[in-house]
């Protein structure tokens, strides 16, 4: 009736990951702030452990690196952003709530 999404699954990174195409996420860590493409995410937690690659930590910037990977614990994070692949099915759910604000 409301419209109030629950998940079925024990953790909702299992809903909040496409497996399909690239996501990028950034958060920060005791203030200092992480962004890359996720290149491994761990499963079967609340929160993961995930490797980033093509990132940026802080200051310093190997987003052009192709040999090199930072792995993070999102149980330490202050705040996460998942930012999907414009032709990810996740945009279609996020399009439809966007869509319908008061």
């Amino acid at each position: 009736m409301l419209k109030i999404r629950a998940t079925v699954s024990h953790y909702i990174w299992d809903d909040l990951c496409d497996n399909k195409h690239p996501m990028y996420i950034i958060t920060s860590i005791n203030g200092v702030k992480h962004e890359g493409y996720v290149h491994f995410m761990e499963g079967l937690t609340n929160s993961p452990i995930v490797s980033l690659a093509s990132y940026i930590a802080g200051d310093e910037d190997m987003s052009m690196s192709e040999n090199e990977v930072i792995v993070l614990d999102l149980s330490n994070a202050d705040w996460i952003k998942v930012r999907y692949y414009n032709e990810s099915y996740m945009c279609n759910d996020i399009k439809e709530l966007k869509n319908n604000r008061i």
